[in-house]
């Protein structure tokens, strides 16, 4: 195991056991209820969830039975690393359906190969992270080559709860024969999306196979791999 690293646990996206103590006598099964209750409520308090990517899937517009294909056309949007237009029948290429109240479908896929499915409206406005199919050299989005050994930052964020940024694409610019070595700072990392506020770099990634995890304060030093 890499020192300082840890080893990502795919489920609930924790990195680390939490034990819940119950008090008082209970029954059973109100007991193993209140305990399930109290630990989903402690996960999304305390672990850091992704500020995900995904890879889309497929898209498609229209209302009914009266929906096209859009998946080339949304993918093609794309701009490094983000995806921000408005849903209507000038962005998606037409209208499949004249008179009806059309909504916009996507199915994007995470790093752990989980299908998410987004919904809009005409009129909304879509903002999601993305990657494309060749994120991986020789292999998919959640399924890389085998023989891809090398660093590859799978998710990154930057700031304080709420007020962070994604720097996953900045990271992996900054990867130099294999190996990412930088200072913890606004320069470096983009600008300071928590004025005032002592921020954290976040970073799962992907080296030798496996997926990692590891946290740096400000003004650390980021030695990878």
């Amino acid at each position: 195991m890499l020192s300082g690293s840890k080893p990502v646990q795919h489920f609930l996206g924790c990195t680390d056991p939490v034990v819940v103590p119950i008090p008082g006598p209970m029954e059973g099964p109100l007991r193993s209820i209140l305990r399930a209750s109290v630990l989903l409520a402690v996960c999304l308090l305390s672990c850091e969830f992704l500020l995900a990517q995904c890879q889309i899937v497929r898209a498609d517009w229209g209302a009914g039975h009266r929906r096209q294909d859009v998946t080339s056309r949304v993918a093609s949007m794309a701009q490094g690393g983000q995806l921000n237009f408005k849903v209507n029948n000038t962005n998606l290429g037409g209208d499949p359906a004249v008179g009806l109240a059309k909504t916009l479908r996507i199915v994007c896929r995470d790093w752990r190969g989980k299908n998410d499915n987004y919904h809009y409206r005409e009129g909304d406005y879509v903002s999601l992270q993305v990657v494309g199919g060749d994120y991986y050299p020789g292999g998919g989005w959640n399924r890389p080559n085998p023989s891809f050994r090398d660093l590859r930052i799978m998710n990154a964020t930057w700031g304080r709860g709420r007020q962070s940024a994604n720097v996953t694409n900045l990271l992996n610019s900054m990867i130099r024969a294999g190996k990412l070595y930088f200072k913890v700072n606004n320069t470096n990392l983009g600008g300071d999306p928590a004025p005032g506020l002592v921020k954290e770099l976040n970073v799962y990634y992907l080296y030798q196979g496996r997926h990692w995890q590891r946290k740096w304060r400000e003004g650390d030093t980021v030695a990878l791999p």
